[in-house]
């Protein structure tokens, strides 16, 4: 059997870990339980991270004089193929091999994906790639609820964060997850992903997705109205409600590269004078 490898990327506070446990009932393994990082008060369901590869995106972005939290983009050009890097490639590879070798059906969750994409390409070759999207001003507020940032800083993190992830595709496979569509469409939206990862969906996982997914994961709500006067609003509206009506497609790389452009301004302008907080 062809391996099956799936990254289920997003800005922070998007809903990735509720879509990375959806993955995980289909049938995506996501490596050893003791490597999976714990619930925690602000994710009481599990963040269905593997803290292996987590720490090597931390350590990516480190090496490049970055952190999640601060991406100043455009990152360098051809960044992942820099020698500065060699050592972590071979410890991603070592990663991967002791916790997915002899599994053909595997994946891993970090929101911090959208910054590395081209970094794991380098290691594991073509994969799926699962994409959630949340209202923009929703992850801001949560962020903001969590002692983070400002809400300008938090929509600055989300423009960056859904740029490059869009920029950097090349020849992956992408399906647009919506994450309020995800709760109010579960079924609809659960037997798209399994059609996109070619998975058999069945009844017992679609019940146990079921009663995973609950309105309550979903704690802001917001309004366009809502919007920050010193954040610019147009470009990411625009982008917050083409990934709506594309929610539970296949994005093409002709689309994906459309996209991106609306964000590009706002991505390289940097973060409007805010910082996270201390």
């Amino acid at each position: 059997m062809a391996e099956k490898i799936v990254c289920v990327a997003g800005m922070h506070r998007s809903g990735t870990s509720a879509v990375a446990r959806v993955v995980n009932i289909l049938g995506c393994y996501l490596g050893n339980e003791k490597n999976l990082l714990p619930p925690a008060p602000d994710n009481p369901k599990g963040f269905w991270e593997n803290r292996r590869l987590v720490d090597i995106n931390v350590e990516v972005l480190r090496v490049l004089g970055r952190r999640s939290d601060d991406p100043r983009l455009p990152l360098p050009a051809h960044w992942w193929l820099a020698e500065t890097l060699t050592d972590l490639r071979r410890e991603a590879a070592r990663a991967v091999a002791e916790e997915f070798g002899g599994t053909s059906f595997w994946g891993w969750k970090d929101p911090r994906n959208c910054l590395t994409l081209p970094f794991w390409r380098s290691v594991v070759g073509p994969f799926h790639v699962v994409f959630v999207v949340r209202h923009p001003l929703e992850v801001a507020r949560s962020l903001w609820a969590r002692g983070r940032y400002p809400e300008s800083t938090g929509l600055y993190l989300w423009t960056c964060y859904n740029y490059q992830i869009l920029k950097d595709l090349k020849g992956e496979r992408l399906l647009v997850v919506a994450y309020p569509m995800l709760l109010r469409q579960a079924g609809t939206t659960v037997r798209r992903i399994a059609a996109f990862l070619g998975t058999q969906l069945t009844d017992p996982q679609l019940e146990e997705i079921a009663s995973f997914l609950e309105p309550s994961l979903k704690h802001q709500t917001a309004g366009n109205r809502d919007w920050p006067q010193d954040f610019p609003r147009r470009p990411v509206l625009r982008a917050w409600r083409f990934f709506q009506w594309w929610h539970g497609r296949e994005l093409p790389s002709f689309l994906a590269r459309a996209v991106s452009l609306f964000l590009r301004k706002v991505a390289l302008s940097g973060p409007h004078g805010h910082s996270p907080r201390q």
